[in-house]
């Protein structure tokens, strides 16, 4: 029998007077790591830390895990340690000449250790040899086989006691789908000679906090993107802390040398091209400290703030691309591909051709593209069933809804939650829970300004997009006050939308209320402009219908039929609020001069200096897009680039006057 509304909103008080009440204490220090200082490990300590950290062997006594008694014998100068040539320079390892050096300890060199994670909840919380973990699970078995000198170490949610359970048992449980999966873990490990390491064991080893309290906040949050920044940022304190290779499990290593060729490069670092699924480097690379900085600050920016860096992106609105990458934005921005770009090119590194960034190093890998967070997931999560698993699961929820207030700008995100509420024995009487639960707290009901409750579903066999409403909007609406339509934004007559999401505007109406008080609707009405959502509306001019009418005509004068179809899409994209915008500071010069000169060729703009903005009133990253798509993709040709330049110059020089305006 499923807990009902009550019973959930009271666990949901208490819970909220002690955070820690029903919660398992993932940040407890085990016994044998209490007082050891594991700051500074050399690649042997590394080694070793590991093998006593292995969750197939018994639990290491308190004395066997001191760094100082540590016998090392046989692991200096073994095949398994990838050392520097002698005399490796610690200076001249960045293009960038204020770099600081790097640190004293890549004299040790690199352990061979190549990490891999996996995380997650219901029947997904370890990996198993079914769905989209079948790749991983195959293909780190061969890539163990082969790499004969290379330490794996899988980081998992399973549990001490959970593995120790599962050594014991001579047969595959029946009755038991979550033993059975560890059991069938423990016994793949061990005939593949891989290390299990509980994350949260290790994590108590982070000397920071914040990552530690990162970490568990996001696995805590129990949706893909989550779980997707959570590996994202694991991944770069591993390597970072300890040294050696995080390279996504489902992905083959083409090289037996990768090792040595990073420890004997200048840079000491190597990356996987145009994405974050590979890093190798020696422990505490300035490169990882800088991306580890960057996570941390883009924590601190909203879901807006992400959108603006995202689609000044490359100049390219990613969104445009698919709904997936539009969903997944966030991540991208926050912990991944995008935020190592960013930290390659503002580190120096880069390429003078069609990329943006490269890595130091590149690190040769097979790239099937299978992210365990897409949108759809065949494989079942797992139904919460038992009371404690309830209260856990919909205090998670809460948590997530109340992290992301501030994120979403005040709106709550019902499509977040959507798929977990739905494992729950009775949706309905857990969001009725947590809605009540939020208009209990004054401080949280009066920060809530809308809510988001449609998104489009993608039917992937007809490649259409629908609107797609809340599952359990009826629900939503009996605690939701919903006020009229924001007014239209540009290009967007249906209301505001943030990522796909449509956003509504909503009161959060106060325990025992049916209807909102003239108080809450006149506060709501002062701070109600659309600028105050920040949803959809991304700073730039938008061209009026006008003006996107007379380049479109401006460019028919000399473009062929067939370009002149391209050319509406490119105007099109590039006239609107939220498409314009280019920040030229992720740009390698190289690139940035290229595409100036091409534009001011176009114009004949004679003197042109490519390392300024050029002598043009408005947006110069119109300009640039516009070079950017050609140089990119080859998607029109250099006339027809040349052609919408002069468009776009036409209409700026119309709208904002001479040079020095707007």
């Amino acid at each position: 029998m499923s807990l009902d509304a009550d019973e959930m909103l009271a666990e949901l008080t208490r819970r909220a007077r002690n955070p820690d009440h029903g919660r398992e204490r993932a940040d407890d220090v085990p016994d044998f790591l209490i007082g050891h200082d594991y700051a500074d490990l050399s690649p042997a300590h590394v080694l070793r830390f590991f093998e006593l950290l292995d969750l197939l062997k018994p639990p290491p006594s308190h004395e066997r895990c001191d760094p100082s008694a540590w016998d090392l014998t046989g692991l200096f100068g073994s095949e398994r340690i990838a050392l520097p040539p002698p005399g490796r320079r610690r200076t001249d390892w960045s293009p960038r000449a204020d770099a600081e050096p790097l640190p004293v300890s890549v004299g040790a060199g690199i352990p061979k250790v190549w990490f891999t994670i996996w995380t997650g909840w219901g029947a997904n919380r370890v990996l198993r040899p079914v769905g989209r973990s079948a790749m991983f699970w195959e293909q780190w078995s061969k890539s163990a086989r082969i790499h004969g000198d290379v330490t794996f170490v899988h980081l998992t949610e399973a549990t001490r006691a959970e593995v120790r359970a599962a050594l014991a048992l001579e047969q595959e449980p029946v009755d038991d789908p979550a033993a059975a999966d560890v059991r069938r873990l423990v016994r793949w490990a061990e005939a593949n000679r891989i290390t299990l390491v509980n994350t949260d064991e290790l994590l108590t080893v982070d000397d920071s906090g914040w990552i530690r309290r990162t970490l568990r906040a996001r696995r805590s949050r129990r949706d893909g993107p989550s779980l997707a920044e959570f590996s994202d940022l694991l991944r770069l304190w591993l390597v970072y802390r300890f040294g050696g290779l995080y390279l996504d499990g489902n992905k083959p290593l083409l090289s037996d040398t990768v090792f040595s060729a990073v420890a004997a490069s200048a840079p000491g670092f190597g990356g996987g091209d145009d994405s974050n699924a590979a890093f190798l480097a020696f422990p505490r690379h300035p490169v990882l400290r800088t991306m580890l900085d960057q996570v941390r600050a883009n924590f601190r920016k909203d879901q807006v703030e992400l959108a603006r860096d995202g689609f000044s992106y490359q100049g390219i609105d990613i969104t445009a691309v698919n709904l997936n990458a539009a969903l997944r934005l966030p991540v991208i921005e926050r912990t991944g591909p995008a935020m190592v770009h960013r930290c390659f090119i503002e580190t120096g590194w880069s390429s003078g051709s069609g990329h943006p960034f490269a890595p130091p190093v590149p690190i040769p890998h097979h790239h099937p593209y299978q992210a365990a967070w897409l949108l759809e997931d065949p494989e079942p999560t797992g139904r919460a069933s038992s009371d404690p698993e309830i209260h856990a699961t919909v205090a998670d929820l809460t948590d997530r809804l109340i992290s992301d207030i501030d994120d979403a700008r005040g709106h709550l995100d019902l499509i977040a939650v959507e798929g977990a509420l739905a494992d729950l024995p009775d949706p309905e009487a857990a969001l009725t829970a947590i809605l009540r639960h939020l208009a209990s707290r004054e401080e949280l009901r009066t920060r809530i300004r809308g809510v988001f409750d449609h998104h489009w579903k993608h039917d992937r066999p007809n490649e259409t997009f629908t609107l797609t409403p809340f599952a359990y909007q009826a629900t939503a609406a009996r605690h939701l006050h919903y006020l009229p339509q924001l007014p239209s934004l540009i290009g967007d007559p249906d209301g505001v939308w943030l990522l796909h999401k449509k956003a509504t505007r909503a009161i959060l109406l106060p325990p025992g209320r049916l209807v909102p008080a003239p108080a809450d609707l006149a506060a709501e009405q002062r701070r109600a402009r659309p600028d105050d959502f920040g949803l959809q509306r991304l700073p730039d001019d938008p061209w009026p219908r006008a003006d996107l009418d007379e380049a479109l005509e401006h460019a028919a004068r000399t473009l062929r039929p067939d370009e002149l179809e391209k050319a509406r899409t490119i105007l099109t994209t590039v006239a609107g609020a939220n498409r314009s915008a280019l920040d030229t500071r992720y740009f390698p010069p190289q690139l940035l001069a290229t595409w100036r000169l091409m534009a001011a060729a176009a114009l004949a703009l004679p003197a042109c200096d490519p390392t300024q903005p050029l002598p043009l009133p408005g947006s110069e990253g119109r300009l640039l897009m516009i070079t950017a798509l050609n140089g990119h993709g080859g998607l029109i040709s250099d006339e027809a680039a040349a052609t919408l330049i002069g468009a776009i110059a036409h209409i700026h020089r119309h709208r904002f006057g001479p040079a020095g305006g707007k």
